[in-house]
């Protein structure tokens, strides 16, 4: 489930570009917030990948790492416009603000709760956000059109 993610959020970063749409600068400065969400949660996925294979039970300072990822991922995923993302495709919006914003704060919720007070919760809530975003996004990819970025 969280490799599908991994993908997903690769796919999502690498979302192809229009160029019969005019971006601002302004609007080329704002969607690098969109990509360093998606770098972040893609790197919180990998963490949570390779921790899961090297053992079965989660260290306290890996879920803080988890807790730091998802935390930077949500800073970010607020800080985009939503003009920005009505311009990159008309449903983007709803679906990154009530998916993958919302699956940012369960699992960041999730990880404080257990750094905490090593107690679950969140957990079932913040895939079923995760899953309703990957299937939106799987089904859209090729209609989401982003200014392209400078690496």
């Amino acid at each position: 489930m969280r490799l599908l993610f991994c993908l997903a959020i690769v796919l999502l970063a690498n979302t192809a570009c229009n160029s019969s749409s005019k971006w601002t600068d302004k609007e080329k400065e704002n969607s690098v917030h969109y990509f360093n969400s998606a770098k972040l949660a893609k790197q919180a996925t990998k963490l949570l990948n390779e921790a899961g294979e090297k053992s079965n039970k989660m260290t306290v300072e890996v879920e803080k790492q988890l807790m730091k990822l998802h935390k930077t991922a949500l800073e970010e995923a607020k800080l985009v416009d939503d003009a920005l993302l009505d311009k990159a495709h008309p449903e983007l919006r709803e679906h990154y603000r009530n998916e993958y914003q919302k699956y940012l704060e369960l699992e960041l919720e999730y990880y404080k709760t257990r750094v905490d007070a090593g107690q679950a919760s969140n957990t079932y809530q913040s895939m079923v956000f995760q899953n309703k975003w990957v299937d939106w996004h799987n089904a859209n990819k090729k209609d989401i059109k982003f200014p392209k970025q400078n690496d």
